[in-house]
């Protein structure tokens, strides 16, 4: 608590009032009760800037923040991940309570912690909960004066580039923005065309940026440079082993994870006497089939674990044999036809199906178009009707012709 309570002493905020600490012990100034004050005055007192019509409600809360939110976790805001916080830690909320234009009012909330059930968790104390509200009259809006708009806190990686625009009202002709930055150790600035800043991350770490425009007030920002996160290494995924047929070709698509740009796959065949690869467009490889056999292949991409996978060449398959499906029996009345569909499974181009009655004194059996049957009732009786396919098995079965009434 004293390293919180001399962290907002060195700010130059001074508390007007004091109350029982809620989480730190009942003989203590509240921290809590003296960031509500301090919070109180920089907003109403705060900041010539704000202007009537250019002003909103969301810059003064950005600012309001920027001023009192603690980087290393003494004060946050309250929206913001609890992980880590020390218990003297201070949880920070505003929200607008009026919707006028020329007067804003702030509901401001502020809350210690407390220790969560877990081991060095810290969860906001709802109990400690301290208010106030703050009003700010916005001053009024001199056509004449140039204004900068807030700008928010960035971010960029060491040895990249970010351009922020800055936003002027009311300019002047002839006027250039300018732009310091406390720390060029660690950022640097640059002015560039139509009121826009270049950042250039130099070193990890912080540095405030002023920035400047005359007859404005200058307008301050933090940017904090971290290094560059480390990218994820390519990762190809498995492949299946793969059947191809002596001469036939096949495509196999490879999958790469995190690829890298201006980077392809590469593959090769252990035993191109057997099979031969090829790379296509799209992460795609191209394998034929040269002598039955197996080869491996290996696919392999820059900063990637190479893949192997199996390809099995098989002299070209045997054509499977036709089938006649089973005819069930059939009836037909003397004198009359009946048509039977004869269904083939794996068919041959130009061969045609035939078709005998064993008692033609009862039946007789004719060919007809796709492949099907007639069948004729001659006399009552049964008659054994043989369907016959070349390369396939026949098929039987019988018809029974019946009297005609």
């Amino acid at each position: 608590m004293k390293k919180l309570l001399g962290l907002l002493a060195a700010t130059g905020l001074v508390a007007t009032t004091s109350a029982t600490v809620v989480a730190c012990g009942d003989k203590e100034v509240s921290a809590a009760e003296k960031l509500v004050n301090d919070v109180k005055e920089f907003i109403s007192k705060g900041n010539d800037s704000w202007i009537e019509g250019t002003t909103t409600a969301q810059d003064i809360i950005d600012a309001t923040f920027s001023k009192f939110v603690v980087k290393d976790g003494n004060v946050v805001k309250d929206a913001e991940s609890l992980s880590g916080l020390k218990s003297d830690s201070l949880i920070l909320k505003i929200g607008q309570t009026s919707k006028k234009v020329a007067e804003l009012s702030f509901d401001i909330e502020v809350y210690a912690t407390k220790a969560g059930t877990a081991k060095n968790e810290f969860v906001k104390n709802t109990d400690s909960v301290k208010k106030g509200v703050s009003v700010v009259k916005l001053k009024e809006n001199d056509s004449k004066t140039p204004i900068i708009s807030a700008i928010q806190d960035q971010n960029v990686v060491i040895g990249k580039k970010l351009e922020v625009d800055v936003t002027i009202t009311n300019p002047v002709e002839g006027v250039e923005l300018k732009a310091e930055s406390a720390t060029i150790a660690n950022a640097t600035v640059a002015i560039k065309e139509n009121n826009k800043i270049e950042i250039t991350g130099v070193a990890a770490g912080d540095s405030e940026i002023t920035v400047s425009y005359e007859g404005a007030t200058s307008v301050k920002f933090i940017v904090t440079v971290e290094a560059e996160a480390e990218a994820e290494a390519p990762v190809i995924s498995p492949i299946e082993n793969k059947t191809v047929v002596i001469g036939e070709k096949i495509e196999v698509t490879v999958e790469i994870a995190h690829p890298v740009d201006g980077v392809e796959i590469s593959a090769t065949s252990a035993t191109i006497a057997n099979a031969t690869v090829a790379i296509k467009e799209n992460n795609k490889i191209e394998i034929t089939g040269v002598a039955a056999g197996d080869s491996e292949i290996t696919v392999s991409y820059e900063g990637a674990t190479s893949v192997k996978f199996i390809v099995t060449v098989k002299a070209e398959a045997e054509a499977e044999a036709p089938v006649i499906s089973p005819i069930e029996n059939k009836t037909v009345v003397a004198g009359e036809k009946i048509e039977v569909t004869v269904e083939i499974a794996h068919p041959v181009d130009g061969v045609e199906i035939s078709a005998t009655s064993a008692t033609i004194a009862n039946a007789t059996v004719a060919i007809k178009e796709n492949n099907k049957i007639e069948i004729t009732g001659v006399a009552a009786g049964d008659s054994e009707i043989t369907v016959s396919y070349t390369g396939a098995q026949d098929v039987t079965f019988t018809v029974t012709v019946t009297a005609a009434q």
